[in-house]
């Protein structure tokens, strides 16, 4: 049985941490200008769109659980319906 299909975001940190603010649902977080600008250009207006983008979607704060995620981006990328470059 296949998982929810979704298209990961690999992107260059780029420019400042904590600039611009990306409003999600109920969530507003800091991230860099690179970042917010790959959100910009990706979103939908009429519809949700599902990315897996890795400072959103691993706990940042907590460093076992990061390290952990980071050794497991290949296998998210490789199951990635699509990789978006930025």
């Amino acid at each position: 049985e296949r998982g929810v299909a979704y298209p990961a975001l690999s992107y260059t940190w780029g420019g400042s941490m904590h600039t611009p603010t990306a409003s999600f649902p109920r969530v507003l977080l800091e991230v860099t200008e690179n970042l917010y600008s790959a959100l910009h250009h990706i979103r939908c207006h009429d519809r949700d769109v599902t990315l897996w983008v890795d400072v959103l979607c691993i706990h940042q704060q907590h460093p076992k659980e990061k390290g952990h995620q980071v050794k497991q981006m290949d296998d998210v990328n490789a199951g990635a319906e699509d990789v978006l470059i930025w």
